[in-house]
C-alpha cells in the first residue's frame, strides 16, 4: 500500500514532473491565469455591484467555470495525450517488464500528467475562496464545489487514460477525450431536466444547481435586490413602484418606504428545484455525486490498469463488468 503514495520512486510520476514543471514553460501559464483570477474579483468587487440588478455569485460562478475548464478539459486532454505518446514510444512496454505494479504506474500518471493544470487550479483557488467568503456562497457551499471538482476531475483522467491507451494513433487522443467529455456533459442537463439524476450525479451539475441556483440563493438574490431599491429610494432614485395620483390638483403622496428586515420569498421556479433522494432517503447531493464519482472512479481505474498491464487483456473480465453494470443502475 505504500507504494501508491510512494510518489518520489514513481517513475511514471517523476518523468512528468521533470517533464511538465519546466520554468519557460510554467511561468507564464501561473501568470495568466493570476492575472484572470484579479480581474474576477475586481470585476465581482468593483463593476457588477454597480450594475442595475447585480447578481452577487456572479464571480464565484466565473470561478467554478474557470477552475473546470482548468481543471477537467486542461487536465484530461494531457493525461490523454500523454498516456497516448508513452504507448506510441514504446515506454508503456518498457514499463511491463519492471516490477513496478500497473496500478502504481497508473497512479504516477494520473497524479503527474495533469501536475501542471493542477498547479494552475491551486493559484485560483485563495481567489474563491475570498468571494465565496465575502459573498453570499459561504465557505460551505465552497466546499461542496471543491469536492465535486476534484472528484470529478480525477474520474475523467482515469477515462482519459482508458482513451489514451485504446486509441491506435497517439495524434487526436486528447480531442477523443474532449468530444466524450462534451457529449457526457451536454446530456447531463438533459437527464438533470427530466428528472433522471443517475448519470448527472457523476458530473458537477447537480452541486452546482443547488449551490447556485438553489432556495437560499435565490433569496439572497431577492434580498440584495430589495436593498438595491431601497438605496435608490433613500437617494431619491427610480421607484418601481410608484404609489397612485390623486385627480384634481391633489397634493402628491410621498413615495412609501420598503419595510426593513422583511422575509423575501423566493420565486416558485428556484424554490425546492433541488430535490434528489437516495431511495426516499434525504442524502446530501454532494454525498450523492461523490458516490456515483467514486464508483466510476473505481471500475475506470481497473480498466486503465489491465490496460497498462497488457495490450492484449480486454478492460473487464466477465465478474468485474457484471459489478460494473450492477453498480450503474443501483
Amino acid at each position: 500500500m505504500r507504494e501508491f503514495f510512494d510518489l518520489a520512486n514513481n517513475p511514471m510520476f517523476v518523468r512528468h514532473i521533470r517533464s511538465r514543471l519546466r520554468k519557460s514553460a510554467l511561468l507564464p501559464g501561473v501568470v495568466i491565469i493570476a492575472f484572470l483570477s484579479l480581474c474576477i474579483v475586481f470585476i465581482n468587487d468593483f463593476v457588477i455591484k454597480d450594475a442595475l440588478n447585480p447578481d452577487p455569485m456572479t464571480g464565484s460562478m466565473y470561478f467554478f467555470f474557470l477552475q473546470g475548464f482548468i481543471l477537467v478539459l486542461m487536465g484530461g486532454s494531457q493525461v490523454a495525450s500523454s498516456i497516448a505518446q508513452m504507448k506510441e514510444s514504446g515506454i508503456i512496454d518498457f514499463h511491463r517488464i519492471t516490477p513496478i505494479p500497473p496500478k502504481v504506474q497508473a497512479v504516477g500518471i494520473l497524479l503527474g500528467a495533469p501536475i501542471r493544470e493542477l498547479i494552475l487550479y491551486s493559484i485560483t483557488l485563495p481567489f474563491a475562496l475570498y468571494l465565496a467568503i465575502s459573498g453570499p456562497v459561504g465557505i460551505t457551499d465552497f466546499s461542496k464545489l471543491l469536492l465535486v471538482q476534484i472528484g470529478g476531475a480525477i474520474m475523467y483522467y482515469t477515462l482519459a487514460m482508458i482513451t489514451g491507451l485504446t486509441t491506435s494513433k497517439a495524434r487526436g487522443a486528447s480531442g477523443r477525450f474532449v468530444a466524450i467529455l462534451a457529449l457526457l456533459n451536454i446530456a447531463a442537463p438533459m437527464f438533470f431536466t427530466f428528472g433522471v439524476y443517475g448519470p448527472t450525479l457523476i458530473t458537477s451539475t447537480p452541486v452546482f444547481m443547488e449551490v447556485f441556483y438553489g432556495e437560499e440563493q435565490a433569496a439572497a438574490r431577492k434580498r440584495n435586490q430589495q436593498k438595491r431599491l431601497q438605496k435608490q429610494q433613500q437617494q431619491g432614485g427610480f421607484n418601481p413602484n410608484p404609489p397612485p395620483q390623486q385627480v384634481g390638483g391633489a397634493k402628491k403622496q410621498p413615495n412609501q418606504p420598503v419595510p426593513q428586515n422583511q422575509p423575501v420569498p423566493a420565486d416558485d421556479d428556484d424554490v425546492d428545484r433541488i430535490k434528489i433522494t437516495f431511495y426516499g432517503l434525504n442524502v446530501p447531493i454532494v454525498l450523492q455525486s461523490l458516490m456515483f464519482q467514486f464508483g466510476v472512479l473505481t471500475f475506470l481505474f481497473i480498466a486503465a490498469s489491465r490496460r497498462i498491464h497488457s495490450a492484449r487483456l480486454p478492460l473487464y473480465h466477465k465478474p468485474t463488468a457484471l459489478m460494473f453494470l450492477a453498480t450503474m443502475s443501483f
